[in-house]
């Protein structure tokens, strides 16, 4: 049985008595901050610096899971299966060692991805083109993601693309969502920065509660002191409540805010004569 003296810390003295020797500070700390570590299943090791593991990935994946529901139902399917494609990429390469695309075949993939974009949304801006940007913009992230920086990219898009949801419904329904998908990120950001294996998932849920309860005060200092906006930060405009060209059958007080110009059909006429001239022609709509 061989012991390595350099792993221990004896003190020396001049006598025989027993000492109480205590291990130098550096060593204590490497002791204390010891924590149980997790491995997720199909890897056999732990990431290494300018890598991704299959449990950073599984966590990745979850974040995005949760930022990308509430916008299912809006988007185009081709957005949802481009995502799709990229994950199912990603993990091959961390489970089976799929070869990444290169940056010619990225550049290529952004490309064609923006321009699909245009051309099913006729538009780049916009509620709906925007979301389905930033949905491709985090499936093309994900397929280039390595190093620590490159997971915290994905974790802030997926957070953006999450936030975006308010743009649709601001209801309380939608909370328990939002906070789901907050902790989610922020135990991805934690795992996201580990070295070697991962935290056991109820340590990185400690670890999180204790991040989160440390951000509070901060967020009411921000919620009542920072000046009050006469609108919601997120509104954006849309054709409700607005005036549009063309005959409605209803008409109430309020509902012509402002006239926005249509290339919709205002109306067709048949006439049962000969067709006046463009002089001749007057027509009269409903009025208040």
């Amino acid at each position: 049985m061989f012991i390595d003296a350099s792993r221990y810390w004896l003190p020396t003295t001049g006598s025989d008595a027993p000492v109480h020797a205590e291990p130098p500070a550096a060593q204590a700390a490497e002791w204390r901050d010891s924590e149980p570590e997790w491995e997720a299943p199909g890897a056999s090791a732990g990431p290494v610096k300018g890598h991704t593991s299959v449990g950073q990935l599984v966590w990745l994946t979850l974040l995005i899971g949760v930022a990308v529901e509430p916008h299912t139902g809006s988007v185009d399917t081709w957005v949802l299966a481009a995502l799709a494609g990229a994950l199912l990429w990603r993990l091959g390469a961390a489970l089976w060692r799929w070869k990444l695309p290169n940056t010619p075949l990225r550049v290529a993939l952004t490309l064609s991805g923006s321009f699909a974009v245009v051309y099913t949304y006729r538009q780049i801006s916009g509620l709906d083109a925007g979301s389905a940007l930033l949905i491709l913009m985090l499936a093309l992230k994900l397929i280039e993601t390595h190093s620590t920086r490159d997971r915290s990219v994905v974790i802030l898009i997926a957070w953006f693309v999450l936030f975006a949801s308010f743009l649709r419904e601001q209801s309380v329904m939608s909370i328990p969502q939002l906070a789901g998908g907050v902790v989610i990120g922020t135990v991805a950001l934690l795992q996201s920065a580990r070295p070697g294996n991962l935290l056991m998932p109820g340590r990185a849920l400690q670890m999180t509660g204790r991040l989160l309860l440390q951000a509070v005060p901060l967020a009411l200092a921000l919620f009542l002191l920072f000046p009050r906006l006469p609108g919601p930060f997120w509104a954006l405009p849309s054709a409700g409540g607005r005036g549009r060209t063309g005959l409605s059958d209803q008409m109430s007080p309020g509902d012509i805010t402002s006239l926005a110009q249509s290339d919709e059909v205002a109306f067709r006429v048949r006439f049962s004569g000969p067709t006046p001239s463009r002089a001749e022609l007057y027509w009269r709509g409903p009025v208040l």
